[in-house]
Parts: structure tokens; sequence; C-alpha cells
């Protein structure tokens, strides 16, 4: 219980400092904040019961992370950014800092300070956001410059909270070109340890949604195209489409097919896909009626790739996939689907080899390609859709 006493002693005197400083309207949302913090300070009692027999005390660890105070303000400095609410800078790359506390024994306190450390990005937003996360990165919170130990050794914590809230990080960070250009360091390890621990995941599940949506969001960029390609992740990704593609949540559904388009835009990409056609067509070709319009977009891009390959095209018209988009052309028309039909009509072209204007190649550099809007753009039917204030193309949502 020690940490959560110096919780509750703590955030009542946080809380009023920051209130005599507040206006009206800031004050009350305060009170939500007070509330907050006191339910946190109960699972904080928790976290410190379980964390026991895990190294050193969570109240002591928590202290040091901190860079001003020296007191146990981890969830005000860290996670829960109120309005009105108070904010520090923190101990990120000092001695008994934020990069030392990962690199301890796994306990529930790494947990916390690992989803801490994400809510610091996802309260805030634009500029703020930004800076935070080139703090991250100046202090090489992941000691990439020491290799991939501490990168591995969280993607693989033996706790499944602490490995769950890593993953989640590693989502968020890769939403920004700063982040996905810091998890590609250390000459491409961290890539492919999160490549070969993906692979190895069964079940659909909030932690492998948040490393597939990692790497998808990270292979915008070339190496990582090829990494993802040499690590197997076309054929995991056929075949937990094939067997699943009916029961498995939407959100993986349509980071599996937008991790499909960004790889079918390599060399190695396609000839992996091509390697499985068989397969691969006949399932795209069910999929164009999938419910959520995003996976038939990404849909729509694979298939428009990969029937650039002869041996994509002939299994595609022993199938009679010709018919199908003509079916579904004069379907979307009637419903008003224009951006679809458009689409629909492009892969049509295609597969009757009547070739619409090429865009600009995708060469295999590892620059990421310029911004393409589905939409706008004539020559290809769909792309991984770019953040707002994302000046890179490929990933996902």
């Amino acid at each position: 219980m020690e940490l959560a006493r110096e919780v509750v002693a703590t955030m009542d005197v946080v809380v009023t400092e920051a209130g005599r400083q507040a206006s009206d309207s800031t004050a009350r949302p305060l009170e939500g904040f007070r509330d907050r913090l006191r339910v946190l300070s109960s699972q904080a009692a928790a976290h410190e019961s379980k964390s026991r027999g895990h190294g050193r005390p969570c109240s002591e660890m928590v202290a040091e992370v901190l860079g001003t105070g020296g007191d146990v303000r981890l969830a005000i400095a860290v996670g829960l950014k109120e309005a009105g609410a108070p904010d520090f800078e923190l101990n990120l790359n000092g001695p008994k800092g934020v990069k030392q506390a990962l690199a301890e024994e796994d306990c529930e306190f790494k947990a916390a300070l690992l989803q801490a450390l994400r809510w610091r990005l996802k309260r805030r937003s634009g500029a703020a956001r930004r800076r935070a996360l080139s703090l991250y990165v100046e202090a090489d919170v992941l000691d990439t410059q020491g290799g991939d130990a501490l990168f591995a050794s969280l993607l693989r914590s033996s706790l499944a909270r602490q490995a769950e809230q890593f993953a989640r990080l590693l989502e968020c960070m890769s939403g920004e070109p700063e982040g996905r250009g810091y998890l590609m360091s250390a000459n491409g390890h961290l890539i492919r340890e999160l490549v070969k621990e993906l692979v190895t995941v069964e079940n659909d599940t909030p932690r492998r949604r948040a490393l597939l949506q990692a790497l998808q969001q990270c292979s915008r960029r070339s190496s990582v195209q090829l990494a993802a390609v040499q690590g197997g992740v076309v054929g995991w990704v056929v075949e937990h489409l094939y067997a699943h593609a009916d029961t498995m949540s939407e959100q993986s559904a349509e980071h599996m097919t937008a991790l499909l388009v960004n790889l079918a835009q390599h060399a190695a990409g396609r000839h992996a896909c091509a390697a499985l056609k068989d397969r691969l067509v006949p399932l795209l070709a069910d999929m164009l009626e999938h419910e959520s319009i995003r996976v038939r977009e990404y849909v729509h891009g694979v298939l428009y790739a990969l029937l650039k390959q002869p041996d994509c095209m002939a299994v595609a018209q022993g199938i009679g996939l010709e018919e199908v988009l003509e079916a579904l052309l004069q379907v979307n028309k009637a419903q008003g689907l224009v951006t679809h039909a458009r689409q629909l009509s492009l892969v049509l072209q295609r597969v009757r080899e009547e070739e619409p204007p090429e865009p600009t190649p995708h060469t295999d550099s590892d620059d990421e390609p310029p911004p393409v809007s589905p939409a706008k753009n004539a020559g290809s039917p769909s792309k991984s859709p770019t953040k707002r204030g994302d000046k890179e193309t490929g990933g996902g949502e």
C-alpha cells in the first residue's frame, strides 16, 4: 500500500495548487482529474502488491523516473494529461531514469510506465505530441544505440500486460514519421525483431493488433517491406486471412490487407504473393465483398499490383475474376459508391489488359513515397491511408 498512500498524499497538494492558478472553467475539470487519480491510487496499490518479489519496490522506481519533485507523481507527470493538470519534465535518460527503469526486471510498474509513456503521446496532439516523441527519440528510451537487447526483452516480456503495453507504445510511435524512423534504427534489427515476434502470434489479441499496425505503418519504406517479406509476413498474412477472414476482428482484417498493399509495392513482395497465387487470388476475389469498406479498398490495391504478375493474371482469368468485377462495378455504380466504382474499373482494365496510364513507379529505395489520395490517383485504385499532417504514405490508420 506504500505507493497508493504516496499517490493519495501527493495528489491533493498538486491538484489544489493547480486549482489556485486556474480559471473557474479550468478548475471544474480538475474535479474529474482528482477522481481519476483516486482510481489510479487503488490500481497502484494492486500493482505494488503484484510487484513484490520482482526486483525493487514500485514506489522506489516511480520516484526515480520523475525528473522533478522527487515524489510519486507518475500518473500526473506522464499519463493523465487532463485539462488544467500540471505537466512535468521526465527523467528520460538520466541516472535511474525511464530508460534504466525499462531495463529493470519485468514487473507491473514497467507495464504502467509503458502505458504512461504512450498516454503522454496519445493525450497530446499536433506539435505537442511530436515534441514529446522527439524527447523520447533524443533520449533513446529504447536504447537502440546499444543494440536490440532492450527492445527484444520488452517485446517478449513474460508479463502479458507489459508485453501488450509495449506493443501499444510501438503502435503509437509508428504513427509519426520520426517514430517510424526511430524504430528503423539499429541497422533494422528492431524491425526484424518485430517481424520475428509477430509471425509467432496466433490469436487475434490487442497485442497482436498493435504489433500488426506498427509494422504496417513502418512498411511504407522499402527496407521494412523487404525485411517483412524475408521474415515470412506475406505467407503469415495469407494464411490468417484464408483461415479467419470472416471471423477475425475488422481491425485485424484492415491492417493485414493494408500491409499486403504496402508489401506488394516491393518486387520481393509481389514475387512472394505470386508464389501463393493459387490461394491468394481466389481469397482476394472473395474479399471484394467484405463488409469493411477499407478492407475492400485495400483488396482493390493488392489485386491491382498483383495482376501485373503473369502467374497471378492466369489464376484470375481461370476463376472468372473479370465477370465478378463487372458485376460488382454495376452494383457500386447503382449504390453511388463512386470511389469504389472507379477503383473496380481500374482493376477491371488490368484484368482485360487495357492498361490505364501508370503513375511514377515506386522504386525499391528506402524513401517513403509521396502522399497519394485514392480518390484522386488515376493510376492506382488504393493506397494505405496517410494520417492528417503526415507527409508520408503507405501506412494505415
